[in-house]
This record gives structure tokens, sequence and C-alpha cells, in this order.
């Protein structure tokens, strides 16, 4: 199992439960970071303009997959090396046994995949690299688009060692993590409590920014506390103005579970609408942007960058 046990957290399973699940009368709800962002890239092409998405997946092609990729409006691509993640849902019990660490998966990309990816790459206008699990691959497209200077960002997650994280993916782009998340790449314990977790995180990565270790902007997403910007220079919170918070949790609460997903839209705000720009883009600006994105996802759908608050401070 896909370890320690979180309270609320996905989870991956070691045994295959694909047709049990799928015997169950309400079906499944096929997801995962690349796909939620594939999906958000489909929305905002109504709102910026046409994007064509390639997706990428190592794992086995699923034809269930694949059908709601192609919804999506993205052009799926497997590479046939492992069955598809099933997630579960795990209460947490105090009592419960944790153990330490996240399963690291080692696939190394087979030569026709290194020629796959450099055609599609590089005739890309980015690259988002979300939730990956496998270091070989990450690497492979690292090198696709450097040869195209093609610009590349990232959703971290503890998938991945965090000296591979440090080493490999922060100093070739702009990077978003969940605040769980950065906690347990970065983090030497967990706090207690959701404000603490957020706190401990903000400054696990304030950390980062201050020791060079990323040339780029760091984006930690909060939920609905709103998202934190770090740059060498300054650190940018952006977040719902008092007065929408209750129109937003309204729309949430009516979504239900689906809600999972919001960072992964805000990442694909952050990919796409730079290349829709006509100038370079205020960096809090861009950030007031992408929220809006995540919280139409949650089912605000009249939220506009208007209804954000944002507050600049110098790097400490």
């Amino acid at each position: 199992m896909d370890l320690p046990i979180r309270e609320g957290h996905k989870h991956r399973l070691p045994t295959p439960i694909k047709e049990e699940v799928r015997a169950i009368m309400s079906g499944e709800d096929p997801g995962g970071g690349g796909a939620n962002s594939a999906g958000a890239l489909h929305t905002l092409s109504s709102i910026l303009g046409e994007i064509s998405v390639d997706y990428f997946d190592v794992s086995v092609s699923d034809p269930l997959v694949c059908d709601t990729l192609y919804a999506r409006g993205a052009t799926p691509h497997f590479f046939n090396r492992r069955e598809v993640p099933y997630n579960a849902i795990i209460p947490y019990r105090e009592d419960r046994l944790v153990l330490k660490g996240p399963v690291l998966l080692r696939y190394t990309p087979k030569q026709e995949h290194y020629k796959h990816i450099m055609r599609i790459v590089s005739g890309s206008g980015a690259l988002l690299i979300n939730s990956p699990k496998d270091s070989g691959y990450v690497e492979a497209f690292l090198n696709a688009a450097l040869s195209r200077r093609i610009p590349t960002y990232f959703v971290a997650t503890p998938s991945l060692e965090r000296e591979f994280i440090e080493k490999k993916m922060l100093p070739r782009g702009p990077s978003v993590f969940n605040y769980n998340d950065a906690i347990d790449i970065f983090g030497d314990h967990i706090p207690s409590t959701k404000d603490d977790k957020r706190a401990y995180a903000l400054e696990l990565l304030t950390a980062l920014c201050k020791d060079g270790k990323s040339p780029h902007p760091l984006y930690l997403t909060l939920g609905p506390k709103g998202v934190y910007v770090l740059t060498d220079e300054e650190r940018i919170h952006v977040g719902l103005k008092k007065e929408e918070q209750p129109i937003a949790n309204q729309a949430r609460r009516e979504k239900g579970y689906a809600a999972n997903g919001a960072g992964d839209v805000f990442a694909a705000g952050i990919v796409a609408r730079p290349l829709f720009a006509q100038q370079a883009m205020d960096i809090g600006e861009l950030a007031m942007q992408a929220s809006a994105d995540a919280v139409r996802y949650l089912g605000y759908s009249g939220v506009t960058p208007s209804a954000f608050s944002i507050d600049r401070k110098p790097l400490r």
C-alpha cells in the first residue's frame, strides 16, 4: 500500500480491484492529476482560445480512461508499463500502525518511448509534468523540453524522492505543491492541525527559496485558504475575499467529492494563461487568474479574479 496512511488522502492499493469496483452500480470516476489538468485545459480553451492537449501515462491503456480523456479534449498516449492505479480513501484511526514512506516506482523508458516523447513534446508550447511516479520518464520529458527550450511546469508529489525533486525538477521550472505533499516531501514531522500544516509547508518552501534551490516560482496551494506564490524576493498570498467565501463554500459542498483536483486545475491555469498573454504576466495576477479557474471548477461559475485579494510581502 501507498504509505503512510493519512486521513482523507488517496492511497494506491496493492491488489487489483478493477472488476470489483466496476461491478458497483455507481461506477468509477477516472481522474488523477494529469487527467484533471487535461480537463481543465479543455475548459480553458473556451476562455483563452484553442488549446491542443496531449496526455502521457506510463500505465496500461484503459478504455474508460481513454474515453474520459477524449471527452476532455485530450489525445492520450499510454506506455503500458503497469496497471492503472486504483485509489481508495482510508479513514484514519489513532491506533492504526503507520509505516514510513511512499512506494517509489522505477520504470525506465523504452527506446521507442524516447522517440515518441521527443516527437510530441518538441512541437508543444508548454509541458506540465503532473504527479510523476517514474524518474526515468521525467528525465526523458525534461530532455525533450530542454532541446526545444519549452517552458516546463511541475505538480510535485511524494511519489518521487526529495533529492530528485530538488536536483532535477525545481531547477527546471515553476512547481506547484499541495501543502500536505510539501510536508511529505520536505518535512521531518506532520503537524496535528490543518492550519499548522499550512504554516509548516510555507516554512519549508520559503527555506527552499532562501537556499536558492529553485530559480523559479513555487506555488503552495492551501485548499480553501488560497495559494502562496514564493520567489527569491517576495511572498504573495492570493485568497478569496471574505464576502466571496460563503458562495464558494456552498458551491464546493454541492460538488462533494468531485472537489478533489482543484490544485490540478490551478496548475493548468498557471501553464496555459502565459501562452495567451500579450505580454509577460505579473506573477500575482497570474495566481489570481489561476485561482479563479480552480474556484470555477469547484462550482462557483461566476467568480472572477476581482473576487480575490492579494497580499505581497518581502521574502523573510
